[in-house]
Formats: C-alpha cells, sequence, structure tokens
C-alpha cells in the first residue's frame, strides 16, 4: 500500500499554457473539492507547470485525479532539476492514460476492443509511480484531442513522495461504496429513490510494522489527520480492477490508536473515505 500524504501540489506555483478556462482554472487542482475542477479546450497539446522555491523537493508520484480522459488521451511527466527545466531528473515518456484491456483480459462477445478499466466510470485517474528524485519543477503535458465532450478536465493533482509500508496490510481488509440516497415508501407501497452522491471507504489494519514504518504513519496522523486529503493505492502498479478499486483520494475519517508488540512491532487500523 502505497500513501501520498504530504502534497507538493498544493504548495507549488502553479501555470497552464495554453490557459485554462477561465472559470475553471489549474488551481482547482489545488483544492480538494471534487466539484471544483480544472478544464481546458486545447485538446491537442495542454502543458500544466509546477514550480518551487527554495530547497528541492524528493518526488516519487504524480497523480491527476478524476479526470474526463478518454481511450486515447495520453501524458508526459518530466521533474526537473531546477526552475531553468533544463536538466530532467525524471521522463515518463508519452505514454496512454487508459491503456487498453489486454486481450486476454476481454469477455468476448461482451467488451469491445479497446476498453480500458475506467471505461464504464464517470472518471478515471493518470497515476506515474518512479523512484524518488529531488526536483525544483515538474511539466505535464496532457494531449487527448479525440474526446467526446470537447475539453478535458481533473478535479485534483497529487505531486509528492508516497509511503509504503515493508509489511504491506494485515488479512481482513474492507471495502465498499456508501451514498446518501434517500429512499421512501409511498403509501401504494412502492419505494420511491432521491438519488444522492455515492463514495468509497476503506479500512485497512498495519501490523508488524517497523519502527520507521510507525514512526511515519504516526507522522501522517498528526499532519494529514482527518483535515487533509491523500491519495491512497493499495495495489499500485497492477494495471487491473484490484489497483483502480482500492485507489482513491481520500480523508481519514477515523483517529484509531497505535498498538505495540514485543518484540517492537506496531499496527494500527485505517479508516478512509474517498472525497
Amino acid at each position: 500500500m502505497r500513501i501520498l500524504s504530504n502534497n507538493l501540489a498544493d504548495s507549488a506555483t502553479i501555470t497552464a499554457d495554453p490557459a485554462m478556462v477561465a472559470t475553471l482554472p489549474e488551481t482547482n487542482l489545488q483544492n480538494s473539492f471534487r466539484e471544483q475542477v480544472a478544464r481546458w479546450t486545447d485538446v491537442d497539446a495542454q502543458t500544466i507547470h509546477l514550480a518551487w522555491s527554495g530547497a528541492a523537493k524528493y518526488l516519487s508520484c504524480v497523480c491527476l485525479y478524476r479526470g474526463n480522459f478518454s481511450s486515447t488521451a495520453t501524458w508526459r511527466v518530466r521533474c526537473w532539476e531546477d526552475t531553468t527545466m533544463t536538466t530532467a531528473v525524471y521522463d515518463s515518456g508519452t505514454v496512454l492514460i487508459n491503456p487498453p484491456t489486454t486481450l486476454g483480459g476481454l469477455e468476448w462477445g461482451v467488451d469491445e476492443l479497446g476498453k480500458n478499466l475506467y471505461t464504464d466510470w464517470d472518471y478515471s485517474i493518470a497515476v506515474a509511480w518512479f523512484p524518488p528524485v529531488l526536483t525544483g519543477a515538474v511539466t505535464i503535458d496532457v494531449t487527448d484531442v479525440e474526446n467526446p465532450a470537447g475539453y478535458v478536465q481533473a478535479a485534483r493533482l497529487f505531486v509528492g513522495a508516497y509511503f509504503e509500508a515493508a509489511c504491506g496490510v494485515a488479512d481482513g481488509m474492507t471495502l465498499g461504496y456508501r451514498e446518501n440516497t434517500q429512499q421512501a415508501r409511498t403509501e401504494g407501497g412502492s419505494l420511491r429513490v432521491e438519488p444522492g452522491a455515492i463514495w468509497r471507504t476503506l479500512q485497512v489494519d498495519t501490523r508488524m510494522m517497523g519502527e520507521a514504518d510507525r514512526a511515519r504513519l504516526i507522522d501522517l496522523a498528526r499532519n494529514s489527520g482527518m483535515r487533509y486529503d491523500v491519495f491512497v493505492s493499495v495495489f499500485p502498479e497492477r494495471a487491473d480492477e484490484l489497483e483502480r478499486d482500492y485507489q482513491l483520494q481520500a480523508r481519514l475519517v477515523q483517529q484509531n490508536p497505535f498498538t505495540t508488540n514485543v518484540p517492537l512491532t506496531h499496527g494500527t487500523t485505517l479508516t478512509f473515505e474517498e472525497i
């Protein structure tokens, strides 16, 4: 399980080239509200720039969350040594955001060729994982010329260094959906529904953690807590439904205690709700 909790995108100077829609600017990527998206209409070439003043930052993940990316959308992530952007310390190359499902993963006679993990979802996620690099600036290039909406948008940008415990998670992890849909019976007995929002919940137990991992999770509980959103991926880089379903922008909704056993091993329960 990987968790990106210290989102350096929020402290960066963020710009876009070409300019985004005036009422839906790139700064919307720096807040956690899913309805406040950044939108651009230059579907053939859009670049998002991030730069930090002062010391370089350690990065190992870049994620554009809750985008309307089509099946042919591509992106390229580059991390630069400093704000002059002359020396790249990481380059993802131009890759598909939503690569098609392999032939072996298709249900023949049901699935269309070109189906991807997010075909029947109302949004998708672009994420790049890479070895940690010291970075002064980041550029993200997105191309989506076949987007049926005629524009591209995303709701959140995560940039930072992820945490991954050495022992992973324990048995008994739970994932589910909650919603605030209202149901009521009519006088005739029909069950009427007023649709509401839907979101995922995730609860994971961490056991047998060493001291270094315990210290990192304590920092997460203190610094992010229930106040700030994080990016969680329980099965990163699998490129399958398991990764998709257990990958979410979330907040801790409960601060659970840490337990310490003998010999010095530690554990806690992390309870997340999707934003």
